[in-house]
């Protein structure tokens, strides 16, 4: 799931990239690195109401622009801030918002991906169809 838009990126980085760049190239990937670094704590993809991830995904898809440019030390700076905010988030220390004012908070802080220990892989080379969950879907 894209989290963010071209409008809304354009609002907050001007940029001379067009509207399909920016939707083709940067948002999606931004949005994706976000979901990798927050699927150990957040169930994704997140909601499409999640602020949070609109403002994060804006944030990493102009470090994606800036990554490739000529400006190492502005990229620097906000990659610091980015998981400097990713990591409050995962370890619980900072919720994430919704456009209804909801706070959401990591569950099953840690840094591996939710799984029960010794179930063995949650999916194995089976049939589609005999794939289940090999844990309760409610987290401790």
């Amino acid at each position: 799931m894209i989290y963010a838009t071209f409008s809304e990126f354009n609002a907050r980085y001007t940029t001379k990239l067009t509207p399909d760049d920016v939707s083709s190239h940067l948002l999606p990937y931004a949005s994706a690195r976000l979901d990798a670094a927050l699927a150990s704590c957040f169930a994704v993809p997140l909601s499409a109401d999640n602020l949070t991830a609109k403002d994060l995904t804006l944030d990493l898809a102009y470090l994606l622009l800036l990554q490739r440019s000529k400006a190492p030390a502005e990229a620097a700076v906000l990659a610091k801030s980015v998981a400097e905010r990713i990591a409050a988030l995962t370890s619980g220390q900072a919720a994430m918002m919704t456009t209804s004012g909801q706070a959401l908070y990591a569950a099953g802080v840690g840094n591996a991906v939710w799984s029960a220990p010794g179930d063995g892989p949650v999916f194995d080379l089976g049939s589609a169809n005999e794939q289940q969950h090999a844990f309760p879907c409610d987290v401790d």
